[in-house]
């Protein structure tokens, strides 16, 4: 019998693939309600203004409340509908940048509301002709967009138009200009992980063999001389202003730095095996200046430190017969774990591409360089002999000088 295809398959196949790629003509609703505005606007000013040939349009922020203010939800729509009539070729239309050039004479900010008078001396300033003037506000899941044409000389109003925009729509379309996340105050919580390459200097302990005992057998080997440190990362970002990012973490900081142990006594069946691998944990917190470059991406740069605990950790493999090893690791003071506090310069950029979401890449640098001597130390098996552990460390380690780490943030 030949097997049929269940009719439900394609329909959870075609599920699976909208889900992750959305269909892009219902977010091309919203640009067609902002080239409709376009175009009403534009015909209103021809019947108006029949004989006039391309003037100057100067396109401000659609005022708001301000809550939505906040949100650059007006400014955002100027910027839409600056792009739509840019393509139109209806008017010459003043670049933003010149914009921003004359909002900064007259010390107003570009993304704010601006009242009407002051809005036709600026346009004077820049030698616009037409502005764009109006309103947006939020009710009932939609956004409420009133735009008109305003006559610089005169201050007539030449045309208007009206479109109300799904506010989830709106906000997919719109969202490189967006701050649903305030600027100030927010809070960002995120997972990353890291790694860095640290060295190894080794030094090889001599056995140790007493009259009349047994020998035994004593080997320590290194699995590498450049250790890679590779800490799994959680933590919380909080930006007071919009130039200022404090930053703390706490890491899981593994390592693949493994001492293997071995010990064998002499004329005996008996042997122990062990793994020592080099781990711990680590607490972060920096201050970054923070400088937008992009919509979706802003650069940081700032100085913090880190306070790290490592140890050699035993994992013991197994052996033959009741031999023990008892070897155990330390720093120079005499500690199973060593602790370190490290000041270091960090340098990252963070990419936004929703207003919620961050994915950053970043570089530490650590100026003082880390280095720790580790000795070995063992009981040794009765009546046989062991490693003499009294010329010296067994190995230096030197943590790494530089580490870069990636996260994964959530804003709110």
């Amino acid at each position: 019998m030949r097997a049929t295809a269940s009719p439900l398959l394609p329909a959870a196949l075609l599920g699976l693939f909208l889900a992750v790629f959305p269909v892009p003509a219902r977010a091309s609703e919203i640009s067609g309600r902002l080239d409709k505005m376009v175009r009403s606007l534009s015909e209103g000013h021809k019947s108006r203004r029949p004989e006039a040939q391309k003037e100057t349009l100067a396109v401000f922020n659609l005022n708001s409340s301000e809550k939505l203010t906040k949100e650059k939800v007006g400014f955002a729509l100027s910027e839409l509908l600056t792009q739509r009539f840019v393509r139109a070729g209806s008017f010459v239309v003043v670049e933003r940048q010149e914009l921003r050039r004359v909002f900064e004479e007259a010390k107003l900010q570009l993304t704010g509301a601006i009242d009407p008078q002051t809005a036709v001396e600026l346009g004077k300033m820049i030698g616009a002709r037409i502005l764009l003037l109006g309103s947006v506000e939020k009710l009932a899941g939609n956004y409420q967009a009133n735009a008109r044409l305003v006559e610089v000389a005169s201050g007539e109003v030449l045309a208007a138009a009206y479109e109300e925009l799904p506010a989830k729509l709106f906000e997919e379309e719109a969202q490189p200009y967006l701050a649903l996340v305030p600027e100030e105050q927010a809070i960002g919580l995120y997972v990353g992980f890291g790694y860095g390459l640290g060295s190894v200097r080794n030094f090889t302990p001599a056995p140790l063999k007493g009259p009349g005992q047994q020998v035994t057998s004593d080997t320590l080997t290194l699995t590498n001389e450049t250790p890679k440190l590779h800490p799994l990362t959680v933590g919380a970002r909080y930006s007071p202003v919009r130039w200022l990012m404090a930053d703390l973490s706490l890491s899981l900081d593994a390592s693949d730095l493994i001492i293997h142990s071995n010990r064998t006594v002499a004329n005996s069946v008996s042997s122990t095996k062990s793994d020592h691998k080099l781990g711990g944990f680590s607490v972060s917190f920096s201050l970054d200046w923070v400088k937008p470059l992009r919509p979706t991406l802003r650069a940081f740069a700032g100085l913090g430190a880190a306070f790290q605990i490592l140890e050699f950790k035993d994992g013991t493999q197994g052996g033959l017969g009741t031999v023990q090893d008892n070897f155990s690791f330390s720093a120079s003071g005499g500690d199973s774990s060593f602790h370190l506090l490290r000041p270091f310069l960090r340098i990252g950029t963070e990419w936004r591409p929703q207003a919620r979401l961050g994915w950053a890449l970043f570089g530490n640098v650590f100026p003082l360089k880390a280095a720790r001597s580790i000795y070995v130390f063992s009981e040794p098996t009765p009546g046989t002999g062991g490693i003499d552990t009294s010329q010296g460390p067994y190995l230096e380690l030197k943590l790494p000088t530089f580490s870069f780490g990636t996260t994964l943030s959530l804003y709110f």
